[in-house]
């Protein structure tokens, strides 16, 4: 965002005013807000001042009054769920979650699961439904694949992020596999997997990292529970501490989501779910999608005590399993 006085009724009006021409002349879809903590300094207060609420809350609300299906998103990067919680209900329409973000990267690169599992359930406790974003890297952090190292830690770390909920965002480059740190600009020289690692050399190759993610991409487009449903996280008796699984459920539709970051095989058993589903009838899981091919073996659901049992999950494996009636 400018470094302007917001404090300045007139200096608000223009910004307004600005937002207006994009969206009505330019056709633009919504705003993204950099930095936003720091719009107005109070005193020695220098970021979250009241402030800076006043003036989101007047510029989100204009761009809601002229286009009412926009979407705006704040860059907020303090990682307390306190804080960011003061940014909601009537503000941005979202936020980019950071420290979701961090936790996702390093359970990635780690193999543990705990620290995901436990960023994501604050983040779904604290935070309006759908309303925060999740994503890998940014801008301003090296590309997914220079942290990571290799490309099963980067599907897994892509198969997790956009299996939540929210509007997620992928960093141009990560979708191929890209290295190097950012900023990107224009006067840097290509990084020296440039020949490799671009869209024509992984377009036609199925098992691509470039066409994982629009695998992804259209299993969660295609589907309202991964679109836009709720998030319930499970427990499960894992003793390796690698697995996460999670509910993803919209009105009658719902997936059960497997991730394993660890290096080695592992199993999943998921007692007595906290979803109802409609009485009187069976079920069943059946595979949407996995990565590797065959990511999960034996998995069933056991309807006479509603629990789930997925018998193999792959090091590094990924699989969305659909739960429909038998």
């Amino acid at each position: 965002m400018p470094d302007l006085n917001y404090e300045n009724p007139s200096v608000r009006a223009e910004m307004q005013k600005v937002l207006t021409y994009w969206l009505k002349e330019m056709h633009a879809d919504g705003f993204r807000f950099d930095a936003i903590p720091y719009l107005v300094e109070d005193g020695d207060v220098l970021q979250h001042s009241r402030g800076t609420h006043d003036v989101l809350r007047q510029l989100g609300s204009a761009v809601r009054t002229q286009a009412p299906q926009s979407f705006t998103i704040g860059e907020m990067s303090d990682e307390s769920p306190d804080v960011m919680a003061t940014y909601y209900p009537d503000q941005l329409d979202s936020y980019f979650a950071f420290a979701v973000a961090r936790a996702t990267m390093q359970a990635a690169a780690t193999g543990e699961a705990l620290g995901f599992f436990k960023a994501v359930a604050v983040a779904n406790e604290k935070f309006p439904s759908g309303r925060w974003s999740p994503f890998l890297t940014n801008h301003d952090q090296p590309r997914v694949m220079t942290m990571l190292g290799d490309a099963a830690r980067a599907r897994v770390a892509a198969s997790t992020m956009l299996m939540l909920p929210g509007m997620p965002f992928v960093y141009y480059g990560e979708e191929i596999g890209m290295v190097g740190p950012k900023p990107d600009e224009p006067w840097e020289s290509l990084q020296a997997d440039w020949k490799t690692k671009n869209v024509a050399a992984q377009d036609s190759s199925p098992r691509s990292l470039l066409n994982h993610y629009r695998k992804l991409i259209q299993l969660r487009n295609a589907h309202p529970a991964l679109n836009h449903g709720s998030l319930v996280l499970l427990g499960t008796m894992d003793t390796t501490g690698t697995i996460v699984t999670w509910l993803r459920s919209w009105q009658d539709e719902a997936f059960l989501i497997v991730v394993n970051f660890g290096p080695r095989e592992s199993e999943a058993y998921m007692e007595r779910l906290p979803h109802s589903l409609p009485a009187g009838r069976e079920y069943r899981l059946e595979s949407a999608y996995a990565d590797p091919v065959n990511a999960c073996a034996g998995y069933m659901y056991l309807n006479g005590t509603h629990s789930l049992f997925v018998k193999k999950v792959k090091a590094r494996g990924f699989c969305a399993l659909r739960i429909r009636p038998r």
